[in-house]
Formats: structure tokens, sequence, C-alpha cells
């Protein structure tokens, strides 16, 4: 019974190893989750740029929205991120600045907060500040999702779920599910 159950998990594995790519997602799953949601913002017409901190939320917060977001169940989501480290600080394009999530907080704690005169002077340019979570993926790995919240000011701001999906070799956003806007 055991031959048989590891010779079943190595056949998986070796399955999935060489399946080609646009079946299979990749090994670094976060890494293309993260590159696919910052794409939408390099191409914005809007010259601002997004400052995105480096501390993702865990992705219990996902699990959490669940439960007040119509037309989606954290149970189609079984397989949390296997990463543990921040976002990386490769910005996919010039509009997106991936920045320190402690020198936000420290920010914040001074009171330079998106929507405040202080908050321009030290990121020249940006609209705000988005913070993602890290994804949590479907059985089959070809579905992630994502809860952002994007702060724009004091009364600027909004957070939902983000749906992708795995298709032709790459993720793209499947469905946004609205939680909160301000």
């Amino acid at each position: 019974m055991k031959i048989t159950k590891r010779l079943a998990m190595l056949v998986i594995a070796l399955t999935l190893t060489f399946l080609p790519a646009s079946v299979a997602p990749p090994q670094d799953a976060d890494g293309a989750v993260f590159r696919a949601l910052l794409a939408r913002f390099c191409r914005s017409e809007d010259s601002r740029s997004t400052i995105v901190t480096d501390r993702p939320f865990d992705s219990t917060v996902v699990e959490k929205v669940t439960a007040y977001v119509r037309g989606v169940t954290i149970e189609d989501f079984p397989r949390p991120s296997l990463t543990r480290s921040d976002w990386p600080h490769l910005a996919p394009c010039d509009e997106i600045r991936v920045v320190d999530g402690n020198a936000l907080a420290t920010a914040a704690s001074l009171g330079i907060r998106p929507g405040t005169s202080g908050f321009y002077v030290r990121f020249p340019g940006a609209q705000g500040v988005l913070t993602l979570s890290r994804p949590v993926y479907s059985a089959n790995g070809k579905r992630a999702l994502v809860y952002e919240v994007l702060q724009c000011g004091v009364l600027c701001g909004s957070g939902g779920l983000v749906e992708l999906a795995w298709k032709d070799g790459e993720w793209s956003i499947a469905k946004y599910h609205p939680h909160w806007i301000s």
C-alpha cells in the first residue's frame, strides 16, 4: 500500500514537472500572481505612480473577507501560499514603486498617510498605497484569490478580492469582488 501511494505521488509530481507552461502554473506562482496584479497599473492612463508595500497581508485575511463577499467561497481555494517572504522589490514598470513596509509604517506613525501633503512630499507623483495579501489557490492550482486594499486618502480607498486564472501560460485577472469603498 505504501509503495503504491508513493508511486502515485511520484507519477503526479513528474507529470506536473513535464507539463507545458500553458497547462501548469509556474513554481513561483506567488511572484507571477504579484506581477499580474501590478500589470494593470502599468497600463493605466493615469500618469501617477502607485506605491506598493512589500509587506503582504497574511492569506488568512482572504478567508475572513470571503464571509462578506458574494460569489466566492474560501472552500474553492483550499491551498494557501507557501511563501512567507515579503514581496520582491522588482517593479514591473515605472508606474509602480515597491517600498519597504517599515518605511510606510514609520511614515504613518508620523501622520504621513495617503491624502496628506506629507505623503506627496515623501512620495511625489503617487496616487496612493496598494497592499496585497498572499494568494490562496484552488485545488488544481489554476485559480488564485488575493485581497487588495488601495488607500488614496482619508476618505479615499477601496478593498476587495481579486480572482485570477491561469490561462495561456500566464495569470490574468478573471473577476473583482468588491468588499468596501470610501
